[in-house]
């Protein structure tokens, strides 16, 4: 029972004198979470214990981006973690895989949307607002399927960040006819054509 006193130890003597098999076995979440550095937690403690043991507030202030990316399950991620920290600790495969769509939608940046995001992710777990709000005219044009232009997009959002070749390809006829009012029905049939 004498791992029970690390409870009353200061934050230096559990850093200094325990080793990270000690700190991952006899630490409970209270003395990790209170008493442990940044360095102990990302250092001496296992993916197990991070996930487990650690509070949002550590995971967020504590854990490096090496840690967060490596360490952490997609709960995790997803529950503990704050925006600032997915956008700035989180990597292209991290975001990916891990972030649920209300994740991404949420937390994410524009610029965490547009550079870290696979089509497949846009595609799937973008809602339309997010679409239109947060990736450039060459995310749109280049990760997003027909389906999602068709069905996300907003008449703005197609006629200004889509290419002719994309809306040419990717639009069915309902949603050129319907969002490019001033093209003449010929025109129209040409451009669709094209």
């Amino acid at each position: 029972g004498w791992h029970r006193n690390l409870r009353w130890w200061g934050e230096g003597s559990i850093s200094t004198h325990c080793s990270p098999r000690v700190i991952s076995t006899h630490c409970l979440r209270s003395v990790i979470s209170t008493h442990c550095s940044r360095r102990v937690t990302s250092t001496h403690c296992s993916p197990r214990v991070i996930s487990t043991h650690c509070s949002r507030r550590v995971i967020s202030t504590h854990c490096s981006p090496r840690v967060i990316s490596t360490h952490c399950s997609r709960s995790v991620i997803s529950t503990h973690c704050s925006r600032s920290v997915i956008s700035t600790h989180c990597s292209r495969r991290v975001i990916s895989t891990h972030c649920s769509r209300s994740v991404i939608s949420t937390h994410c940046s524009r610029r965490v949307t547009s550079t870290h995001c696979s089509r497949r992710v846009t595609s799937t777990h973008c809602s339309r607002r997010v679409t239109s709000t947060h990736c450039s005219r060459r995310v749109i044009s280049t990760h997003c399927s027909p389906r999602v232009i068709s069905t996300h997009c907003s008449r703005s959002v197609i006629s200004t960040h889509c290419s002719r070749r994309v809306t040419s390809t990717h639009c069915s006829p309902r949603v050129i006819s319907t969002h490019f009012t001033t093209i003449s029905r010929p025109q129209l049939i040409l451009f669709i054509k094209k």
